[in-house]
């Protein structure tokens, strides 16, 4: 009995050395069961981002107008809307304690010109992270936007579907996936890379859709105009909460992809 006794602790005790979870089954015998992902144990990745919003930033008590969104990346590429009407709220505890800045799904937006596409990415890699709750179901949502002849834009919805666009529309450089399960009126992490012509898309850390595009190179000339909450400020607007947004000038691999899902799961407890 004894003998029996330790070999069931020396499982236990291997079991919290790989960092696994185990249960004790009817026999008394340990089953193994793999580790949740948690989306990386190593230290934020702030190297090469281009532009970053957090809506901790924001000031105001609980339901202020948003006229501004400081860059906290470093660029000053300040968010920012005058039109009273068009005009976003903050939200004090809509996340783990953490703020978000709220969009009616009607005309709020934020924009910010001349943001040169170096902030963006190269002309074939670049990375985007963005934490946010869609409100229901909708047809059509968007939330982040650029214009210029190669745009980066990010779907949250258009047709059931998230859509990833970085240099180019339609069939040029889009990756479309379908919605995983669960993705409404809830916080998810929505990720998009592209490194060549290889483009993918994830949420919460799980690949949802992967594809190959057709090899256009994003502009770096000129100078783009950009958008949250809605398509070029004219239409597509978006209708939920969003807390942070993150765009590389880079693609990021797996390991500091991981460590910033994991840093931004941390912080606002997202699955």
């Amino acid at each position: 009995m004894k003998r029996f006794s330790l070999c069931v602790l020396c499982v236990l005790l291997f079991s919290l050395a790989v960092g696994s979870q185990s249960i004790l089954t009817a026999d008394g015998l340990a089953a193994f069961v793999p580790p949740a992902a948690t989306g990386g144990g190593g230290s934020d990745d702030l190297t090469g981002i281009g532009i970053r919003y957090v809506a901790d930033d924001v000031s105001g008590t609980d339901g202020t107008a948003v006229s501004a969104w400081a860059d906290s990346g470093g660029g000053g590429y300040n968010l920012a809307q005058a039109t009273s009407g068009n005009k976003p709220v903050i939200r004090v505890s809509a996340v783990n304690s953490h703020r978000a800045v709220e969009f009616d799904g009607v005309n709020d937006f934020l924009s910010v010109s001349l943001v040169p596409p170096s902030a963006l990415g190269t002309t074939t890699a670049s990375a985007a992270f963005i934490v946010m709750k869609q409100a229901g179901t909708q047809n059509q949502n968007t939330a982040l936007s650029t214009d210029n002849t190669t745009p980066i834009n990010v779907f949250a919805s258009y047709s059931d579907s998230l859509i990833y666009d970085n240099a180019g529309t339609s069939g040029s450089q889009r990756l479309s996936v379908s919605q995983p399960v669960g993705w409404d009126d809830a916080w998810h992490i929505i990720e998009c890379h592209r490194s060549g012509t290889s483009m993918s898309i994830l949420v919460d850390g799980v690949s949802i859709g992967t594809g190959s595009g057709n090899g256009v190179n994003f502009s770096q000339s000129g100078t783009f105009n950009l958008y949250i909450g809605s398509y070029l400020g004219v239409a597509v607007w978006f209708k939920g909460q969003i807390a942070e947004v993150r765009v590389y000038n880079g693609d990021k691999d797996s390991t500091s992809s991981s460590n910033i899902r994991g840093a931004l799961k941390t912080t606002y407890g997202t699955p």
